[in-house]
Order: C-alpha cells, then sequence, then structure tokens
C-alpha cells in the first residue's frame, strides 16, 4: 500500500471581510488523484482555530501493478 497526502486551509480574510475556502480546492485535488487508483481508505482530518480551518487528508491506495 501507498500514502499520499493532501493539505488545505479555510481562513477569514479580515481586511476584506472575506473567507476563502481551500477545502474544496483539495477535495477537487483528491477526485483527480483517485481516478485512476486502487483506493483502500480515505481519513481527514480537521484542526481550528478562530480565523482559521486546517484540513489534512490522507488517501490510502494500492500501487499500480507493472507488467514486465
Amino acid at each position: 500500500m501507498k500514502i499520499k497526502t493532501f493539505r488545505a486551509q479555510n481562513y477569514f480574510e479580515p481586511r476584506n471581510n472575506q473567507r476563502i475556502n481551500g477545502l474544496s480546492e483539495m477535495e477537487q485535488q483528491i477526485n483527480d488523484f483517485i481516478k485512476s487508483k486502487t483506493v483502500v481508505d480515505i481519513k481527514y482530518q480537521l484542526s481550528a482555530s478562530k480565523y482559521k480551518e486546517y484540513y489534512s487528508a490522507m488517501v490510502i491506495y494500492e500501487p499500480e501493478k507493472t507488467c514486465n
């Protein structure tokens, strides 16, 4: 088995009064990555503070078999 990690963060930008969302971009990266993989499991973790949310994901997958 192999592991690939992804990271993102959501945060509030007070100067522009805007919420920046990195989670959807991370989800898209994961979806693109797993298209051709045999996925065993995906684990997510969230940690948060007053202005930021940190996300990480771990994709556990089977390596591609190569023919010699």
